[in-house]
């Protein structure tokens, strides 16, 4: 599914990976640790396509990615239900298919009540939700994770964990995972990259 070949990469003059290979298989869970700084989130954004190694080679066989960033990233001024519907298709023909992909996100993360809230009146815990939500209602075969649960309290990180690892062994989805906890990493991967520091 996702192979990293020798792969480089730096900011102006700051290295942030050197030399680093590694692959995934289909449906494999994935989780990236290391140091702050050492190149983890880059990972993400290269695999997602917004950045570019400097050398080595970087293969991807996804057809569809989900990327649920570090920070939210929801549109201020849609609310919780319209952010999630933002990344479905408009065709009016899959409207009612969305509308319920929309629902079952939003109750699957503890948000049906807020679906017509604004982000501004969210806290942080449930800005988080939301952006899963919204991944979750895209789907795909795919899902790069960045500190998913950084926000959250431990009894709705544990039921969001819980959730999400059904959710991916059934879909057989492959999934990439950035965090600090180790609690996260041994209840949703399968294996584990340590990523140097430079």
């Amino acid at each position: 599914m996702l192979t990293l070949d020798h792969v480089s990469f730096a900011y102006g003059n700051k290295q942030v990976l050197k030399d680093l290979s590694f692959e995934i298989k289909q449906g494999e869970r994935v989780a990236l640790m290391g140091e702050s700084g050492c190149g983890k989130t880059t990972v993400l954004n290269l695999v997602a396509g917004l950045l570019k190694p400097d050398d080595g080679v970087m293969t991807c066989k996804a057809t569809q990615i989900s990327y649920v960033f570090q920070e939210p990233r929801l549109f201020p001024w849609l609310t919780v239900k319209e952010n999630v519907l933002a990344v479905l298709s408009d065709q009016k023909e899959e409207k009612d298919a969305n509308e319920k992909k929309v629902t079952e996100a939003l109750v699957a993360v503890g948000l049906a009540d807020a679906a017509d809230l604004f982000p501004a009146e969210l806290s942080g815990g449930m800005k988080t939700r939301a952006s899963l939500a919204r991944a979750l209602a895209h789907g795909g075969d795919l899902f790069l994770l960045d500190e998913p649960f950084s926000a959250l309290d431990n009894q709705t990180r544990a039921e969001l964990s819980a959730y999400l690892l059904d959710y991916f062994e059934k879909n057989q989805t492959t999934v990439l995972l950035v965090t600090h906890q180790k609690e996260d990493a041994t209840t949703l991967a399968s294996k584990t990259v340590e990523l140097p520091s430079l």
